[in-house]
């Protein structure tokens, strides 16, 4: 019978999160790593445009970025310089510039397609022949785990087997990999759906991205960069009641963009183009526990959030970032002590997220007359008081206590 290949760390999900944990270890610790992934590559020169979708990363995320050796400042981004939320048919609204916290930018957006593309390539070096620091499984997907006292033995869908100190489980919500470690998800329906476009603008956008809260639901505006046009074109995340969406996205692309122009383009002038048109609901999942006997479940796979805030891909950069902290601070790959010290690094981030999304989606979805006038005064006063300001600022630019003092560095 042949042995089981053995690796140090097995990172099941080769996404971006995938990608990104895997290329951390890699150049963070003298791990080896088998990086798996369910579906095969397509393209991975095809040039990212008008269809792509994008993530808007908050500056700590970027900051991290660059901590873990992960800069993406090759990449064509957007910047974002100012954020305003506001609710439709009502005076509160909050701005904020990058100008009144002395930065440079609030954040940054990037098409999915660029930074996953970006992420991989910068694993192919691992990759060269004779290296034994990196193996690739894909396409592939873990089937059945056996759980041993000091290792983890995985079976995957092409009839391979792998053993490991450490399972990390980054292959987001849908997959089965957590089941199998006997997680447990607890699931909240918002009885919302998000649809997802790109759009062109009369006006230019000026590296604004907009919060706009509805009747429907709220609807999101973020800057993009198209190259040869970096001003007029934004992607669009429109959250509403899911027995509202065939309707909306059964519209053709005239009609479609004039309930949008109803809602939202007084900001940027007539919205005059969009790309296809995706949907998806909006559910949110998060395990009981999000580590187990040598494994760890991080980004997606550990938790999925409502777009309201933004916070999703940059709650999952937190994760991985904390999980390099441990792995250098902590010996025993894998060991319960190491696990424990990454349950405690983790636990008041994921909570206090979680948590200011719910909240934000509650309140700004009920339209009760005395609620909706009390978020509108908070707006307002959140608008005009220094220290309320700077708090949402902080929470807007992903800035978060952390349990660990030791950063990582090379």
């Amino acid at each position: 019978m042949t042995e089981p290949a053995k690796y140090d760390i097995i990172v099941s999900g080769g996404g971006i999160a995938g990608c990104l944990a895997a290329l951390s270890i890699l150049k963070h610790t003298n791990y080896s790593v088998l990086l798996i992934e369910a579906f095969a590559n397509e393209d991975t020169n095809k040039h990212a445009g008008f269809d792509a979708r994008v993530i808007a990363l908050a500056a700590e995320s970027l900051s991290i970025l660059k901590q873990l050796d992960v800069s993406i400042d090759s990449l064509r981004t957007s910047k974002i310089k100012q954020i305003q939320v506001s609710d439709r048919h009502h005076v509160g609204q909050v701005r904020l510039s990058c100008d009144e916290f002395n930065m440079p930018y609030l954040g940054k957006v990037v098409s999915v397609e660029a930074l996953g593309t970006f992420l991989f390539n910068q694993l192919k070096p691992f990759m060269k022949k004779g290296s034994d620091r990196l193996g690739y499984a894909c396409p592939a997907k873990i089937v059945n785990i056996d759980k041993q006292i000091d290792n983890i033995n995985v079976t995957l869908s092409d009839d391979t087997e792998a053993s490991c100190n450490l399972l990390v489980v980054s292959d987001g919500g849908q997959a089965s990999t957590a089941n199998m470690l006997g997680l447990k998800t607890v699931k909240s329906d918002y009885e919302q759906t998000a649809i997802i476009t790109n759009v062109k603008t009369q006006l230019p956008h000026s590296n604004v991205a907009f919060e706009r809260f509805t009747s429907q639901g709220p609807v999101a505006f973020l800057p993009m960069n198209l190259g040869n046009d970096h001003q007029h074109a934004m992607s669009v995340v429109w959250c509403m009641d899911r027995h509202k969406v065939e309707q909306y996205l059964s519209l053709d692309k005239k009609d479609f963009l004039n309930e949008l122009n109803q809602v939202f383009a007084i900001k940027l002038g007539e919205l005059t183009d969009c790309s296809e048109r995706f949907s998806y609901p909006l559910i949110r999942q998060q395990l009981t526990q999000f580590t187990t006997h040598r494994a760890v479940c991080v980004a997606n796979a550990a938790q999925s959030l409502h777009p309201i805030a933004g916070q999703g891909f940059n709650l999952g950069i937190r994760d991985i970032f904390n999980l390099i902290q441990v792995l250098k601070n902590e010996e025993n790959l894998g060991s319960f002590n190491q696990l424990s010290a990454y349950q405690l690094a983790r636990r008041e981030d994921k909570t206090l997220t979680l948590g200011l999304t719910d909240w934000l989606v509650n309140t700004f979805s009920n339209q009760h007359s005395p609620l909706v006038i009390g978020r509108n005064i908070a707006l307002m006063k959140m608008n005009m008081l220094s220290p309320l300001k700077t708090k949402f600022a902080k929470i807007s630019m992903g800035k978060r206590k952390s349990n660990l003092s030791n950063g990582v560095a090379k």
